[in-house]
């Protein structure tokens, strides 16, 4: 037997709506080499990053123009990686909510030879290494640190083998970044869907069960994450636990969802796991609905 819930929740769910749908303002910062020699490539990798945010329909992106006066402050703050956080008056942060610094630590050239019928010659390929730090612009705290490091000659998903091989070092060295820039890419971006989903909520429970706990809920944010029907969620109950003086998140699934139709600004789900979690915990900050996805390679 379907029990329903009263129109009540229709009203609230629209009111949410409206508190939820504003996206999130980041701002990409200048991207830093180690070596002087390589703030050109450092750049490429910016424009990469910048890229891929940029095309998150639920993300707004500071321009460049903004985004130096941010700078102008944190340029006095540079130490170690801005390990000890980050300051930005409020009035300068221009509504950005996150700031990613990255830095480009290794780029080097890695010859491999072949022989064939005597003739031995030889191809070379990109090795880099590049970290990426997210802070949190009103506390200055590490949100999120993640290290890219393609070096391995084979074996594990960073590996040179990924990338694109060049007749010089020369070659390679100048156009490393730009010639492998499909696989620079889906490194990052499968980390920003981790580490910045789109903001999917719970917003009304429309039908519950014989014991009270809901079977059929509505969301908002699906459209965002291009679901269809038929499309699965995993509920998170997130946990922010400061280790080191970086925020970690420990994630524990609570729950799961499926897609029975798509209602505009509105995703109806079928609650398939965790009843009672989702009945109790729905409302809370703490939650997090990410779209399950099949496990697959990447490459």
């Amino acid at each position: 037997m379907k029990f329903f819930l009263p129109i009540l929740f229709l009203f609230f769910s629209t009111i949410c709506i409206g508190q939820i749908s504003k996206s999130m303002i980041v701002g990409i910062a200048t991207f830093e080499s180690s070596n002087d020699q390589n703030k050109e490539r450092a750049a490429e990798l910016q424009d990469i990053v910048s890229e891929l945010f940029q095309a998150k329909k639920y993300m707004t992106c500071l321009d460049r123009t903004k985004m130096m006066a941010i700078e102008s402050e944190l340029k006095a703050q540079r130490k170690g990686n801005y390990v000890e956080g980050i300051t930005v008056a409020q009035n300068k942060s221009f509504g950005a909510q996150q700031l990613v610094i990255g830095s480009l630590s290794k780029y080097d050239a890695v010859e491999s030879r072949t022989s064939t019928k005597n003739v031995t010659t030889s191809s070379y390929k990109i090795a880099i290494g590049f970290s990426l730090n997210v802070f949190d612009v009103e506390t200055g705290k590490i949100l999120a640190q993640k290290t890219f490091d393609v070096s391995a000659r084979s074996g594990g998903l960073l590996s040179l083998d990924m990338f694109s091989s060049f007749d010089s070092k020369e070659d390679a060295l100048v156009n490393g970044v730009r010639k492998n820039k499909k696989e620079i890419q889906k490194l990052v971006d499968f980390w920003i869907n981790e580490q910045f989903p789109p903001l999917i909520k719970i917003v009304a429970i429309d039908e519950v069960d014989k014991d009270g706990f809901p079977s059929l809920v509505s969301i908002v944010g699906g459209s965002e994450a291009n679901v269809k029907k038929g499309q699965e969620f995993t509920i998170l109950e997130v946990q922010v636990i400061d280790v080191d003086g970086v925020q970690k998140k420990k994630k524990t699934p609570i729950g799961a969802l499926k897609v029975v139709e798509l209602l505009g600004d509105f995703t109806s789900c079928k609650v398939t796991n965790g009843e009672e979690a989702i009945g109790s915990k729905w409302k809370s900050a703490n939650i997090e609905i990410i779209v399950k996805e099949a496990k697959k390679k990447l490459f």
